[in-house]
């Protein structure tokens, strides 16, 4: 259950309206009972219709004497239909006089006491309510969503800043990565968002592989995408943005060359809808250059809503940036010696304390990039090297040793890595006598 608030922020004195919506799926509406709450002291509740929906058009039952308290209860039930309405059903129309002094605001609430279906069985509801700001008549609203470039996810946590001259005005993204500015007057405006960190684990060994392969022209890729490959700051994705993400992943290095250079990990693209005097800057880190995205106002004359941003997270090609606090990429943690499916260690071969393990990996599928987590013994081991067998020739690796028992290796391939042999040799130093496999177990292994 969701009642909306106006677009642009009401002015001292005026009016507004706010409807009632319920999300009951796919079992039909029968009837509900809810109080709206609010405080009197901004808003006055002054008229009361029904919705948008046929079987909920008629005027809820109401006590018109609570208007002036805050708590209104509500009423309505359908006697027109078992089958429906269905879905989201608007079912009232309120209208309120904004009496509250400039910058004033109330929440408005649903307290939610029942929702029923046409046999009365109850449907589960929450109550999603909003917040009315008031401003002074000639002041303007500046609102809009940041959203993520792929399926369009919410990014919370942007730093939103309006520029106005002088003055700076800030604020952070809200969990539906909405931001908004209430009491402006006309006045040239540039609005401009940054975000650092909040990677979520979204940046894996798959967006070196996709880096990899537009650098050699067997993918294309959107002007997004580009933007997220492009770690370098060189105006194109090549072989070396590849092998700095595949760097990345493994904690080699812990900034690409353009987070250094521009100091941010997120790049944003405004999309906004139409509004007076309005142009955008596209941001671009081409030839040292850092510009920031931006929506320019100038000068902003009327309230001007969803004024938008796509957030591209820097090494993101696939897009995979969820959010939840958990990413896509998935993350390594040390286990205890497991038997994996799909991968399969020699028997170390050692001369003169010199010796290499061969790291066989199969798939049920093509498979572009890998990562694998060892585990060793490190009074029989010291790692000396990784290199690439037969079977993974020609792709991209990298590698990490610890030093205390963990040794990390990611490989990214253009084309499809073959399974029929060895993908791996790692080579070692043998400080005392190797018997068998047990100084040497797989932890963990991802194949994409």
């Amino acid at each position: 259950m969701a009642i909306s608030c106006p677009a642009a922020a009401p002015v001292s004195g005026g009016t507004f309206t706010s409807e009632i919506t319920i999300d009951v799926g796919s079992q039909p509406l029968g009837a509900y009972t809810l109080i709206m709450i609010f405080d009197p002291t901004v808003v006055a509740m002054n008229g009361l219709t029904g919705g948008m929906t046929d079987e909920f058009s008629g005027t809820p039952i109401a006590n018109s004497a609570d208007f002036p308290t805050g708590r209104v209860r509500l009423s309505a039930f359908n006697s027109s239909s078992l089958d429906v309405p269905t879905g989201v059903v608007s079912v009232a129309t309120m209208t309120f006089d904004v009496t509250g002094a400039p910058g004033t605001s109330t929440d408005l609430g649903i307290e939610i006491q029942t929702v029923a279906d046409t046999n009365g069985a109850p449907i589960p509801a929450g109550g999603v309510g909003c917040t009315v700001m008031v401003i002074a008549p000639g002041s303007h609203t500046l609102r809009g969503r940041i959203r993520y470039y792929t399926a369009g996810r919410p990014v919370p946590g942007a730093i939103v800043t309006v520029r106005r001259g002088m003055e700076n005005l800030s604020e952070g993204s809200d969990a539906m990565g909405d931001y908004s500015f209430f009491g402006l007057t006309s006045a040239d405006t540039i609005v401009e968002p940054r975000k650092n960190g909040d990677l979520r684990n979204a940046i894996s060994v798959l967006d070196s592989t996709w880096c990899l392969q537009k650098a050699l022209n067997l993918r294309s890729f959107t002007q997004r995408q580009e933007l997220a490959g492009d770690v370098t700051g060189n105006g194109r994705v090549s072989v070396l943005d590849a092998t700095l993400i595949l760097r990345f992943r493994l904690g080699l290095i812990t900034q690409f060359p353009i987070t250094q250079a521009c100091g941010i990990d997120w790049l944003f693209d405004p999309e906004p809808a139409v509004a007076s005097n309005q142009s955008v800057v596209q941001p671009a880190t081409s030839g040292g250059a850092c510009a920031h995205g931006q929506i320019r106002l100038e000068p902003l004359v009327d309230s001007a809503q969803d004024q938008d941003f796509s957030a591209v997270l820097l090494g993101d090609v696939t897009g995979n940036w969820q959010a939840s606090a958990s990413g896509a990429g998935g993350s390594f943690s040390s286990q205890t010696p497991l038997a994996h499916e799909g991968i399969r260690l020699g028997n170390p071969v050692a001369g003169r304390r010199v010796g290499t393990l061969s790291v066989f990996i199969n798939a049920p599928q093509p498979m572009h990039a890998f990562e694998i987590q060892l585990g060793y013994d490190p009074t029989r081991f010291r790692i000396r090297n990784v290199r690439t067998r037969r079977a993974a020739r020609g792709a991209l690796i990298t590698w990490s040793d610890s030093g205390d028992g963990v040794l990390r290796i990611a490989a990214a391939a253009p084309r499809p890595i073959d399974a029929t042999g060895p993908t791996l040799a790692v080579r070692f130093q043998a400080l005392r006598a190797i018997r068998g496999r047990a100084a040497m177990w797989v932890e963990q292994l991802k194949r994409y």
